[in-house]
């Protein structure tokens, strides 16, 4: 959702998420096929996104506008009860905003911007991040869309060096997992829709759910929250699905998007 060449082959976007819609024409050819797993690179532990290859995996699937537009799910500023729930929102939040950029939809980076900044205050990162989101939206006010996406990757670099100061890795695990829950719940949609072996495989993420799973299970205050709790139960699900050798069969593909779409439910909804 190269979290989404994420970990090198292993770790991905969070934000990436990553997707769309309407069915998509195929995916070039095989040695184009993208996983998640390829889009960001594992930086101390923490899974970062790197948004200039997000951006490529989604490009590779040929869909108009409108379709991607279809898939968005704008979330509105939501009160939420601790800083885990709000970096799980967060991550979120951001998905949509690589879904909004592919769909060329200004009114949903205006949105979703102005999102982002009322998390990014609520754990402190506003000022870290208000310019990046404020030249987001004016570039895409002008419709200067290659410049958001220069802008994504400059977001990024500054992201990655707070995290460093901070060192709150718990949290920066949190915002990765929320956008990737997102961007997976988005991706099998679009998979099932048309579905083929060579897109399902996109799919097959064992390093980075082994990444995951592990990360999460060893941090002992998560073990205490009921919506960590989910999300665990929630990665020990998708596990066997995403990371078994051979095809990911269509029925495959549907338990994924089930498992992923409730999972935003219950944990990336305040």
């Amino acid at each position: 959702m190269k979290s989404l060449h994420s970990l090198s082959r292993s770790k991905v976007l969070p934000a990436l998420g990553i997707l769309l819609a309407a069915p998509i024409a195929a995916m070039a050819d095989e040695a184009d096929v993208v996983r998640f797993s390829e889009i960001a690179k594992k930086h101390k532990k923490v899974v970062v996104p790197i948004p200039s290859e997000i951006f490529n995996v989604l490009d590779k699937f040929d869909v108009a506008r409108n379709d991607w537009r279809d898939e968005l799910k704008v979330p509105e500023r939501e009160t939420c009860r601790d800083r885990n729930q709000y970096a799980l929102f967060l991550g979120r939040v951001v998905a949509e905003g690589f879904l909004a950029v592919e769909a060329q939809d200004r009114e949903a980076i205006r949105s979703i911007g102005r999102t982002v900044l009322s998390v990014a205050e609520e754990l402190g990162l506003r000022s870290a991040v208000i310019k990046h989101t404020k030249a987001i939206i004016d570039e895409a006010n002008d419709g200067d869309w290659s410049a958001v996406r220069e802008e994504f990757d400059a977001t990024r670099q500054t992201v990655r060096d707070e995290m460093e100061k901070r060192r709150d890795q718990d949290l920066a695990q949190c915002v990765s997992v929320g956008g990737w829950i997102r961007g997976t719940e988005i991706i099998t949609a679009l998979i099932n829709r048309d579905y083929s072996a060579k897109k399902s495989e996109i799919l097959h993420q064992p390093q980075l759910l082994d990444h995951f799973t592990t990360t999460f299970k060893e941090v002992r205050s998560f073990q205490k929250s009921p919506r960590m709790k989910k999300i665990i139960a929630g990665l020990d699900k998708l596990q066997p699905l995403m990371t078994d050798e051979g095809v990911i069969s269509k029925q495959r593909v549907a338990d994924i998007q089930s498992i992923s779409a409730q999972l935003r439910k219950e944990t990336l909804t305040p």
